[in-house]
């Protein structure tokens, strides 16, 4: 199986980023980059998935957003936040 690489949370986020308390399969890695290794990671990406849950506010519309702007495939749970936009 291939490994997924995780990016739970905005580094600007003022919200606990709780990934690290959630146990994982072993193919996924928690893991915090730069934007500009976000990006060569959306690059190297055949599918970008945003799994959320109801909040309230729009979480993952910026993953969404820029994995639209690298021409890359998204897959995102069916939220409030994101019907609007996808």
């Amino acid at each position: 199986m291939s490994p997924a690489e995780l990016a739970s949370a905005s580094p600007w986020s003022r919200r606990e980023d709780n990934a690290h308390d959630t146990q994982l399969p072993a193919n996924v890695v928690v893991d915090a980059v730069s934007q500009a290794e976000l990006r060569d990671e959306f690059a190297r990406s055949d599918l970008v998935v945003v799994p959320v849950v109801e909040t309230d506010f729009h979480a993952g519309i910026t993953t969404i957003l820029e994995a639209m702007a690298m021409a890359r495939p998204g897959v995102c749970s069916a939220t409030e936040g994101q019907t609007d936009v996808v």
